[in-house]
């Protein structure tokens, strides 16, 4: 996570890291709408798995008109 990070920082992107898929759901829930322009997590992780937790985001996303583009990795 510490690598992709860095990288995504470097090229000017704002950076919100969560430990686990329910803290992403979390975060997520409570931002304004279109406040992520993309969603970059884990496949793997504890609590809440990164496949719940995208369709989780996705329900979200329709209720509140959000543009977030969700994306899973299976080795981040």
């Amino acid at each position: 996570m510490e690598i992709s990070r860095c990288i995504l920082e470097d090229s000017g992107m704002e950076v919100t890291c969560a430990v686990d898929g329910q803290e992403a759901v979390e975060i997520f829930e409570k931002s304004a709408p279109d406040y992520f322009g993309v969603i970059y997590m884990d496949v793997m992780m504890p609590r809440m798995n990164g496949l719940d937790a995208e369709k989780m985001i996705v329900a979200l996303k329709q209720c509140m008109a959000d543009n977030s583009d969700v994306k899973l990795h299976e080795d981040l």
